[in-house]
């Protein structure tokens, strides 16, 4: 195969524009055949140095909240969502989200999907309805509360909206430089996550445009879940790669459950929904229309 043809260039200690990265994060408000991913094998600890006092679970540092894996992450009571003055695009929407859970969003396109998602990331507020994240109810959360629950939840966006001009490394630790981390703290930990997402040396220098669709997908996995986010939302993370490519993500994403990560993945695709058997909250013209399935194999969580 060619050889990879990408710039080495050394972290830098700062992002030139803030206010668009952030932008870029939050939006609006290895392909070969060698990958394997191991919740055994994956990074014990980003975002601070590693303890030798820790244990096998998740790892804890200096600003690292260990993760949860019991109680609600988030509940929707009742929540309904239109943009303006035109229809509403969700209504009367109710569920739960356990902590350490998996979940599928499944429905065809139109359905209120990647809507629902915003909800969830904190990106609009409802327009009725009481939306709960962490034991809080939102609406009653002072504005100046709501970045650091926005901390604690990752999104991977369909489109990836990695930073053009930026290599894979410097993509991932961006968030951990706008939350102030110095390189020296952060720069082994972004490498290693790389690794265990499946990119080689030489891709961690690519910028984007240099990176297939799938290797596109791993840096924007790995910046999402770089800060150790309690909740990890993705808006049809297989849209753009082919199927081989888009089992393995998915596998990768079941992997960072088992470390403790809450999962939810929205997706149009049933042959997904069949080879990845999760419960699934399944809305038809903005409504949910069944109570979350547990499809056969599936977890056995509320």
């Amino acid at each position: 195969s060619g050889q990879l043809m990408c710039y080495q260039n050394r972290p830098t200690s700062r992002v030139t524009d803030r206010n668009a990265a952030r932008n870029c994060l939050q939006g609006p408000t290895n392909s070969g055949p060698g990958l394997r991913v191991d919740a055994r094998a994956a990074p014990r600890h980003v975002g601070g140095p590693i303890s030798s006092a820790e244990s096998d679970g998740p790892a804890r540092g200096p600003g690292v909240e260990q993760l949860v894996v019991t109680g609600i992450v988030m509940q929707f009571d009742n929540v309904a969502m239109r943009y303006g003055d035109g229809p509403e695009i969700l209504h009367d929407v109710s569920f739960s989200i356990p902590a350490g859970s998996f979940r599928f969003i499944a429905g065809p396109s139109g359905a209120g999907k990647s809507t629902l998602l915003r909800l969830m990331s904190l990106a609009a507020p409802p327009s009725r309805g009481t939306v709960s994240l962490f034991g809080r109810d939102i609406a009653s959360t002072h504005r100046r509360s709501l970045p650091e629950l926005r901390r604690r939840i990752g999104v991977v966006f369909q489109d990836f909206r990695l930073i053009d001009h930026l290599s894979s490394i410097d993509n991932v630790a961006l968030p951990l430089r706008i939350a102030g981390m110095r390189d020296a703290e952060t720069m082994d930990h972004v490498e290693e996550l790389l690794r265990w997402v499946g990119l080689e040396d030489e891709q961690m220098h690519c910028r984007p445009s240099q990176l297939s669709g799938g290797e596109q997908q791993r840096v924007a996995i790995a910046r999402a879940v770089i800060s150790q986010p309690r909740l990890l939302l993705a808006d049809e993370p297989t849209g753009n790669v082919d199927d081989r490519i888009g089992w393995r993500l998915l596998r990768l994403f079941e992997e960072l459950n088992k470390l403790g990560t809450t999962i939810v993945i929205a997706t149009h695709s049933e042959a997904m929904l069949r080879r990845f058997p999760h419960p699934v909250l399944h809305l038809q013209d903005g409504q949910l229309v069944n109570p979350p399935t547990h499809r056969e194999g599936g977890e056995g969580d509320g």
